[in-house]
């Protein structure tokens, strides 16, 4: 049986409700949804495998000393 997505806020998520929420504790994949959609389970959820969100966060993720 698998694990349940253990959902929490991104960090970089606004204070507005324009939020974004990502479950790290799944083995292969990484959900992400909109807060907005927590009561909503029929909701769409984007799923990513690992390796892809990996890449994505590496690329996205402001690199030590860069401004702008």
């Amino acid at each position: 049986m698998s694990p349940l997505p253990q959902w929490r806020t991104s960090s970089y998520s606004g204070a507005h409700g324009d939020c974004v929420e990502v479950a790290t504790n799944l083995d292969a994949t990484v959900p992400v949804r909109d807060t907005k959609q927590r009561g909503d389970a029929h909701q769409p959820t984007l799923v990513f495998p690992r390796e892809v969100w990996a890449r994505f966060v590496t690329h996205v993720k402001p690199r030590e000393g860069a401004t702008g």
